[in-house]
């Protein structure tokens, strides 16, 4: 099978599915659920009257939220794009809970740098993701080495045997039988002579 742009873009796609780099990219989303959640719990705090009061009369004071942002070097509201691009380097300030939690309805972004420790974790959470980040792009440029070598799926596992469970599977090739009336018919319609 011919190596096409796309063929090779989904095998390069299939093995950094199979790496470490997902895992890596997992443990960062829980550590920012966890910075989110301790965050939450250093700033939110609910009056004891308040806590006493009806669901009902509770929901003018507290709301539940799962979208919580933070605001720290290295984290962007702008969704990390800016002209277009997408900012690798940067973290959004939006982390989202799987769980809610109740805030004050008047809740807004919290400030990390209010609070050193929740600062330097997430510091640190930044840092492994550009590590992570590194890890991926040195990754792909050497399995897109290994792919760029060859021109065919053949000269693929010749250089790469392990490759082969990346692979998409070969397009069977299907050629549409037509008879001899049917192309009679169209030259006799096109003015065609035999």
């Amino acid at each position: 099978m011919k190596l096409t742009k796309e063929t090779r873009a989904a095998i390069v796609k299939a093995a950094l599915a199979k790496s470490t780099i997902p895992a890596m990219r997992q443990q960062n989303e829980k550590d920012l659920k966890d910075l989110a959640r301790l965050a939450v719990a250093a700033v939110v705090k609910v009056p004891l009257s308040v806590t006493k009061l009806s669901p009902e009369d509770a929901r003018v004071w507290l709301r539940h939220e799962s979208d919580i942002y933070v605001r720290a070097p290295g984290y962007s509201r702008y969704d990390h794009y800016k002209s277009g691009t997408p900012r690798r380097e940067l973290l959004s300030e939006l982390i989202r809970l799987d769980d809610p939690v109740r805030v004050p309805v008047h809740f807004g972004a919290i400030n990390l740098s209010d609070f050193p420790q929740l600062a330097e974790r997430a510091a640190a959470i930044h840092a492994h993701h550009l590590e992570t980040n590194e890890a991926e792009d040195a990754l792909r440029a050497k399995i897109s080495a290994i792919v760029a070598s060859a021109n065919t799926s053949e000269q693929l596992l010749k250089t790469w045997p392990q490759g082969k469970r990346f692979l998409p599977p070969e397009p069977t090739k299907v050629r549409a039988l037509v008879d001899t009336k049917t192309v009679q018919d169209v030259n006799a319609l096109l003015g065609l002579k035999a």
